[in-house]
């Protein structure tokens, strides 16, 4: 099993410079496999105590130079896209998309031509009055899920979402991960009618633009979760509403 073997491999090095590393006067000379320093850099930022992960770091620093510490990718803040947010190269609070949506619907026949029950039902490729759209498409690790938008009337897309099924959450995290980097991620519990607690994890990005993306391992029901893109707009405008909704509950005091 060679990845038993890599992780084996990275244990041993990874103990025989932290032993040399608390060990300062047994190192003759400063690391220079950058390799190396990196392996050990990572260590010490896993530390959960910020003391510990401090004295780790200077230490470090001490062995291997500074030049070496400060040469160091840094690694991006979990959360924060490495690219910004889009839906399938659609921008999001961009006028004039609805043509590029439509087109990412027509791109699946059955959003066309759908039947059920020997019925042929009306073209999904439209927006409704409202903003709304709900159609067929291919996203990260799912095929043919049916996903809702909204757009607003400048033709701008400011959400798509939907409800996951078991297993769906994970593989499209994974993905999502590939793509923007590694996601915030919050822990909580979620509590069924029977008063059974599930563990939850809610896995969030934001761009530079405060376009989000959010995965709920769970949502509403301990089977179900929950997927959802917001521009930033949008985001914007749910929180005026819950201001107001706010501000009107305080008057009825």
């Amino acid at each position: 099993m060679p990845f038993r073997r890599q992780i084996i491999s990275y244990s041993i090095k990874a103990n025989a410079l932290f032993l040399c590393l608390v060990m300062v006067h047994g190192c003759s000379q400063k690391m220079t496999d950058p390799k190396d320093i990196g392996i050990l850099h990572d260590a010490c930022e896993s530390i959960k105590s910020k003391s510990g992960q401090t004295t780790c770091l200077d230490s470090l620093a001490k062995v291997a130079g500074k030049e070496f510490i400060d040469a160091i990718p840094k690694k991006p803040d979990p959360g924060i896209a490495k690219e910004e947010i889009t839906f399938k190269g659609i921008p999001l609070d961009q006028p004039n998309q609805l043509e590029s949506l439509m087109a990412l619907c027509a791109a699946t026949k059955d959003n066309l031509e759908q039947t059920r029950f020997g019925f042929k039902l009306n073209n999904r490729c439209k927006r409704d009055p409202d903003g709304n759209s709900s159609f067929q498409v291919d996203y990260g690790s799912m095929n043919r899920v049916n996903m809702l938008f909204n757009t607003d009337g400048a033709g701008s897309l400011t959400k798509a979402f939907k409800t996951l099924e078991r297993g769906e959450a994970f593989p499209l995290v994974a993905a999502l991960t590939k793509k923007y980097g590694p996601p915030k991620i919050e822990e909580d519990e979620l509590q069924n009618g029977f008063g059974n607690k599930f563990d939850r994890q809610i896995f969030s990005w934001f761009d530079m633009k405060g376009n989000s993306i959010t995965i709920h391992s769970r949502y509403g029901k301990v089977d179900e979760g929950r997927f959802e893109i917001q521009s930033a707009s949008e985001i914007l405008k749910d929180a005026k509403k819950t201001i107001e909704t706010i501000s009107a509950a305080k008057e009825r005091l």
